[in-house]
């Protein structure tokens, strides 16, 4: 099987030096790849700056930075390459930077090489970014799968965040259930209904496995 995998979180540019992201270390993606290149599939493994890369040899690494750089990248990519299924982990930024204002100057994030350090206040007016995971059916045909954190104790809101997930298969993670437990716990979704119920990483390795081995 090719699988291809993104992890780790995006940078959205506040000049040359500054940028917005998130707390996605890559982890969950990176044992991913190592089970799945274990496994003899060929990985491709799109990660953010700074991500956790997978430890076993073998899966190829590609780079991204922003919500735009991923999207260039993925649609490139997959206009090359088939892949038979794509797990798509990467915390990407809801929000990038429209621009920055310094006093009574706007500037583009891409253009400013650095805000001076005396300045006593800066705005930054954000715009909101799409779906990626909404963009993939459209470069690919490849079964997909889709993560979703949450941060509730309602299984009805849990229920709503999933629906809104478009993909094949959405696998669900809350913050307050792993912080309480000593693994990492994943419930997968097909079609809004409950799947399987994962206990660790290695469990859900081994069914989105089968799950690619069935397409």
């Amino acid at each position: 099987m090719k699988i291809l995998i993104t992890a780790g979180a995006t940078t959205e540019p506040i000049d040359k030096v500054r940028f917005i992201t998130n707390f996605s270390t890559g982890r969950t993606g990176a044992e991913l790849a190592d089970f799945f290149k274990k496994k003899k599939c060929d990985v491709y493994y799109f990660h953010g700056v700074g991500a956790i890369k997978p430890n076993v040899k073998g899966s190829k690494l590609v780079e991204y930075t922003s919500f735009d750089d991923l999207d260039k990248k993925l649609k490139t990519f997959l206009k090359k390459i088939r892949i038979d299924m794509i797990i798509h982990l990467a915390a990407v930024s809801d929000y990038s930077v429209k621009y920055v204002k310094v006093g009574s100057k706007k500037y583009n994030p891409a253009k400013l090489s650095k805000i001076d350090s005396s300045a006593k206040e800066i705005e930054l007016k954000l715009k909101r970014n799409s779906k990626i995971i909404g963009k993939i059916p459209k470069y690919s045909n490849s079964l997909l799968v889709g993560f979703k954190l949450t941060n509730t104790k309602s299984d009805t809101q849990i229920k709503q965040a999933v629906k809104k997930v478009s993909a094949d298969y959405v696998v669900h993670n809350d913050f307050l259930e792993a912080k309480k437990s000593t693994t990492r716990p994943f419930t997968i979704y097909k079609e809004g209904k409950k799947v399987v119920k994962c206990k660790n990483t290695q469990d859900l390795s081994k069914v989105l496995f089968n799950i690619g081995k069935k397409k």
